[in-house]
């Protein structure tokens, strides 16, 4: 699996826990659970439970505008992080390969020359 792939998911990780996080938020849940009992026992009106449900929704809806914008950006910076970095480690890997063959180039010549001598002794 391609480093991008796994950077993805996690990406897609995130995402889902922010949404999770989001959505299903504990605070909301026990407000409802406290509405719809003081409405079984008639304490409270139906309309304070819609109330409650749209309050909610509008909450859900604000954040995920502020949510989605933010997390879209950050893939972004991300993924250009990582293409920089890539072409970082691809130019020091030619650089280090341009160095070997520069090097080896030299091995070759001074042997030629050692082999040329011998040649020339015997």
């Amino acid at each position: 699996m391609r480093r991008e792939d796994l950077s993805l998911k996690s990406n897609d990780k995130l995402l889902s826990d922010l949404l999770e996080r989001i959505l299903f938020n504990e605070k909301d849940f026990d407000d409802f659970k406290s509405v719809i009992f003081n409405m079984s026992i008639g304490k409270n009106d139906p309309r304070l439970l819609k109330e409650k449900v749209i309050s909610s929704r509008v909450r859900i809806l604000e954040e995920l505008k502020d949510l989605i914008p933010f997390y879209i950006k950050q893939i972004y910076k991300k993924l250009s992080i990582e293409k920089f970095t890539d072409n970082e480690q691809e130019s020091d890997l030619v650089a280090k390969l341009e160095d070997r063959n520069r090097l080896l180039t030299e091995i070759g010549n001074r042997i030629d020359i050692l082999h040329v001598k011998m040649n020339k002794e015997i």
